[in-house]
């Protein structure tokens, strides 16, 4: 393959990633730095936790002392824009998640991730998305 060339985009199926209860549908990056999952109900969503880069915008955390803290994950809900957020569970990361390998597409709905080992994870629902690696983020 010629440099800078990507590899051919291969989609996963969904059920290797789906959790027993079928009611997520989790993916890690290939190298353990992102985990993410997508809410299997319509309308669905899908977020991943990782290190957010150092620009990312701080966020008011939705419970407890609301305090303004940096984001911890970042989120793609059905028809609105991604956000950064900061979550006190676990919603996203499953330890047992299998790695979407670089290259591969994962879609749940009308969402669909990828993994890329420059650019780290990018997810989208048409206008709307996200890609954030360690350096670098943008959200639509």
């Amino acid at each position: 393959m010629p440099a800078g060339q990507q590899p051919p985009s291969h989609q996963q199926p969904t059920d290797r990633y789906t959790d027993e209860s079928g009611s997520m549908v989790y993916f890690v990056s290939p190298q353990h730095r992102w985990f993410c999952g997508f809410s299997v109900p319509d309308p669905g969503s899908v977020g991943c936790s990782g290190a957010m880069p150092s620009n990312a915008p701080a966020v008011t955390k939705d419970f407890g002392d609301h305090a303004v803290v940096r984001p911890n994950g970042v989120r793609l809900a059905h028809g609105s824009p991604a956000a950064f957020i900061f979550t006190n569970d676990s919603a996203y990361l499953n330890q047992e998640a299998l790695p979407l390998e670089y290259g591969d597409t994962l879609t749940v709905g009308f969402m669909t991730c990828s993994v890329d080992p420059h650019t780290g994870v990018t997810c989208s629902e048409g206008q709307h998305g996200f890609r954030v690696s360690a350096d670098s983020y943008q959200l639509s």
